[in-house]
């Protein structure tokens, strides 16, 4: 297996890209991947030496035709892709750095790629996967990753081919991994002590980092103690920390166990993007600035969910309303506590893997089948309303929750219905359920949008029957619709007898023997 990566970092486009796209390769490698390539411009900023220092190899691009960042993040569809050249002279770079190795997967992430730049990529590589969280252009990929939480889930089948796995949304994020070391810190939080500040490592955010922190001066300081992180060097850290008057305060500049102030934090204050979810993986309640236009989508969306407290682009009046925000969460511990739950539920650290799974032959993973519980209920409602499922489903309605939790009770805590859940190295990625009525048993199954197509549906149906049949030996019958010919296959290779056929199902069966 030979993955490459081709991806960037500069000041202008910040590190963001390539520190994503490490943790991927890091994924990959722990796994046994051990062919893993970056091509990247050498360009001002860039943190190339951190590829290095990880073990992987760089192929420089040694010169790039210049672009504007502003014209990448602001294009959008239909216009004129005025960044079309640019696309295919770095298309040409990257095919000679390709060396013709023909990779199994390039993964591409960059503003700066479109469909022009994919369309000439294509012919060289196996599987083309694309890191975008913008929505604003078309792909011409295989899989393309979008972890922004957005109100529009269907942004990419209309920028997407129709035959690409489009894997969107934030059980996809990619975590760094001092976050995950401390999962076991996981709770919800119920009062305020301890705030960390926190925009950006760009010491052009200081005087916003000072003018914040001095507004919560009025707060009683005594019981409520703040961290401030800023970028820059020691002299940097020391200029911020003379100019903030607030007692009970104290300012670091870069810190390795950021993680840690995070866990300790009850409220933050800070910028969007990868800060938003490492702050809600671990139930950390927010008031958010945005200090990027592609901050703004994003943000926007989680606060019209309740998940942060966006205030906007960055103003004047930045300081006061985090201040009344403050306030606001110091006198009401209970939508602090919330607000804590809902950002647990959201993030839930195993996006890196449901990635790898998707990506990888199901020969890299481990899999075991356990019984469904009462703690899966929210899992199931995820995957019974996926598109395909509603689909594939002999009534396509879409389940309301309330009606989907009597259900679900009723289901959990009945002898007549066995629930399986199917997991990939500790990932919950399909369920099997037998319903058993008047002395047969009704089979139903599911496998989640990133583990379909690599025959697990067959491995974990074969799975579920083995340990259903232990304790049953009852007929089993399977019906399916006719435009589902992925369900069919598997039921015919399970050698169950097709018995019955209507306009639009077939019905299988196979009786277990005593």
């Amino acid at each position: 297996m030979k993955v490459f990566f081709r991806v960037d970092s500069s000041i202008e486009v910040g590190t963001g890209h390539v520190r994503r796209c490490l943790t991927i390769a890091k994924g990959l490698k722990d796994l046994g991947v051990q062919d893993v390539v970056f091509i990247c411009s050498r360009l001002e900023g860039n943190i190339i030496d951190d590829l290095t220092n990880h073990s992987f190899e760089v192929r420089i691009i040694e010169s790039n035709p210049e672009f504007n960042l502003e014209d990448v993040q602001q294009y959008r569809v239909p216009e004129i892709d005025i960044l079309s050249q640019v696309q295919v002279v770095d298309a040409e770079q990257t095919i000679n750095l390709l060396n013709n190795e023909h990779p199994d997967i390039l993964i591409a992430d960059s503003y700066l790629f479109a469909e022009t730049w994919e369309n000439i990529l294509r012919p060289y590589v196996k599987s083309l996967v694309v890191i975008d969280d913008l929505a604003n252009r078309f792909h011409n990929c295989d899989t393309i990753i979008d972890y922004n939480f957005s109100d529009n889930n269907k942004a990419y089948d209309l920028l997407a081919p129709s035959g690409c796995s489009k894997l969107c949304g934030t059980k996809y994020v990619l975590l760094n991994q001092d976050f995950l070391r401390v999962s076991n810190k996981r709770k919800p939080i119920v009062s305020i002590n301890r705030i960390l500040v926190f925009f950006s490592g760009s010491t052009e955010l200081h005087p916003l980092t000072i003018s914040v922190v001095n507004k919560l001066q009025s707060i009683e300081p005594d019981n409520l103690h703040i961290d401030v992180v800023v970028g820059g060097n020691a002299e940097d850290v020391r200029r911020v920390a003379k100019n903030i008057n607030r007692p009970n305060t104290t300012v670091t500049g870069p810190v390795p166990n950021f993680a840690q102030l995070v866990e300790n934090a009850n409220l933050a204050i800070g910028a969007g993007g990868i800060t938003n979810w490492e702050r809600c993986y671990l139930g950390l309640p927010a008031i958010v600035v945005a200090i990027a236009k592609n901050q703004v989508p994003s943000s926007s969306a989680l606060s019209r969910n309740k998940y942060i407290n966006y205030v906007g682009e960055l103003s004047e009046e930045t300081p006061l309303k985090i201040e009344e925000l403050v306030r606001k969460f110091i006198n009401d511990t209970d939508l602090l506590n919330k607000q804590s739950i809902l950002c647990l539920k959201l993030v839930d650290g195993k996006g890196l893997r449901r990635i790898l799974i998707s990506l990888l032959p199901k020969s890299y993973f481990s899999f075991s089948l356990r019984e469904a519980t009462i703690d899966d209920v929210d899992m199931y409602f995820d995957w019974v309303n996926d598109p395909e499922v509603r689909k594939s489903a002999l009534n396509p309605a879409i389940i309301a929750i309330e009606h989907h939790i009597k259900w679900f009770n009723k289901q959990i805590t009945s002898n007549e219905a066995f629930m399986y859940v199917y997991e990939c190295d500790g990932v919950a990625i399909g369920q099997t359920r037998f319903n058993i009525i008047d002395g047969i048993a009704y089979i139903d199954y599911s496998i989640d949008e990133f583990a379909r197509g690599k025959g697990i549906g067959y491995c974990m149906l074969q799975e579920a029957i083995k340990r259903f049949s232990n304790m049953n030996k009852v007929l089993i019958v399977a019906e399916v619709k006719k435009t589902n010919p992925a369900s069919i296959s598997i039921f015919e290779k399970l050698h169950f007898d097709k018995f019955l056929e209507t306009y639009t199902t077939f019905s299988f069966q196979k009786k277990l023997i005593l």
